[in-house]
């Protein structure tokens, strides 16, 4: 038994000028064996079904999945990018502020920060996924982070966005997103996402 969820990836293929697709679920049950070979139907149907309209086509994968892995790998799937899940409880935050002292002053970003912001992305750049597949244009994903950083701190994509200051100038953003399905399983209230770029403070 095994079912496959494929979602359009509309704002990407919109930003990269390319079809993107992604896997939303790719479940196989049985043993190891039965899943490998219920993943390569699943996976031989897709390809068959978007080859020619689907440039690039992304699935996440728990690495400790070994058999989904390999049989991604044998469909010349690439890892391109790794996320790491954190999960906090309330006592996380006094040994933060005990063990790393703030270098700097950090606060809300504002929205008159997104110029500083801005240059950041522009001369340090995103080391994102996208960057990893050399059939996407490098110019278009360079066009894609910057238009993220301006919606993150609009709130399209992320919940909050914090900045960090040197010299009363930004130096590096935070932003986070709440994952209401993961308090759901967890019960843990800090679940968020979270991404950071840092740059150089300004002279």
């Amino acid at each position: 038994v095994g079912f496959a969820v494929v979602e359009p990836r509309r704002w990407e293929s919109e930003q990269l000028g390319v079809r993107l697709a992604d896997i939303r679920h790719l479940i196989a049950v049985g043993n190891s064996e039965q899943r490998r070979s219920i993943t390569e139907a699943l996976l031989e149907f897709m390809r068959q079904q978007l080859s020619g309209t689907v440039v690039c086509l992304v699935h996440r994968v728990d690495s400790a999945d070994a058999t989904t892995v390999a049989t991604l790998e044998a469909f010349r799937f690439q890892l391109v990018d790794t996320t790491v899940s954190f999960m906090s409880g309330p006592g996380l935050a006094p040994f933060i502020r005990r063990t790393f002292p703030r270098p700097c002053a950090v606060r809300l970003c504002r929205e008159e920060d997104w110029p500083e912001i801005e240059a950041i992305v522009r001369e340090r750049g995103f080391a994102g996924r996208f960057y990893n597949d050399p059939r996407l244009d490098r110019a278009r994903c360079d066009a894609l982070y910057r238009e993220w950083a301006r919606l993150a701190i609009q709130g399209v994509f992320a919940d909050e966005v914090i900045v960090a200051l040197r010299h009363d100038r930004v130096a590096g953003f935070l932003s986070y997103q709440w994952q209401p399905e993961a308090y759901e399983v967890a019960k843990i209230r800090q679940i968020f996402t979270m991404s950071a770029q840092l740059g150089q403070s300004p002279q």
